[in-house]
Order: C-alpha cells, then structure tokens, then sequence
C-alpha cells in the first residue's frame, strides 16, 4: 500500500500530508505551527490518524488487522512462556520435601 502524499486527519494537529513512508513509520506534515510529525505505522491509524481518502480505508483495515493478530499471536506466546515457568516453579517447590526430623539413638 503506497501512502506517499495521501492526506491524513489527526484530532489534534488537524490536516496532514504523508511525507515518507516506511513498513514501521510514518511521517506526515501538518500546518506551520505543529510541522512534521512522525508516527508508528499502522498503528498510528487506529488511534490518531484517520485516512481522507475513502477509498484506501479497506486496504488500511486489511493491514491493521493484520498488525493486530501478530500482536495478539506475540501475546499469547508470553503469556503461555510465563504459565510454562510458574508451572515449572510450582512443580520443583512440591518435589522438594522438607528433611526428615533425626531420631536419637540410645
């Protein structure tokens, strides 16, 4: 998806034009007092920037939604890293057994 030189609207700093592009970033050139900014791409779209021209906003979800399925796919392996470790954890504390009180022999 070639986003160079498509406007953009952002809440804050108003109208906007991409002004390169990047598989990670953005940058976008607002009017005089806020300039140039640079934003994460995509997921600047989801949050603070929203696309002008209509008809690139379904190839624009396409990506995003992609974007957040890896996210949530990275997710999901630290989550399962970390229940492995307690696990674990919890295995190696019940496998060990308090030492046997010692009896004196007479």
């Amino acid at each position: 998806m070639n986003l160079l030189h498509v406007f953009v609207e952002h809440s804050v700093f108003g109208k906007g034009e991409i002004t390169q592009y990047t598989s990670e970033m953005i940058t976008v050139d607002f009017s005089k007092p806020h300039g140039q900014k640079r934003f994460l791409y995509p997921s600047a779209f989801s949050k603070h920037l929203t696309l002008c021209d209509a008809a690139l906003i379904p190839e624009l979800e396409t990506e995003l939604k992609s974007y957040n399925m890896g996210i949530a796919a990275a997710q999901d392996r630290v989550d399962r890293a970390e229940r492995i470790a307690r696990f674990r954890a919890d295995s190696t504390a019940k496998a060990k057994k308090p030492p046997r009180a010692r009896t004196k022999k007479t």
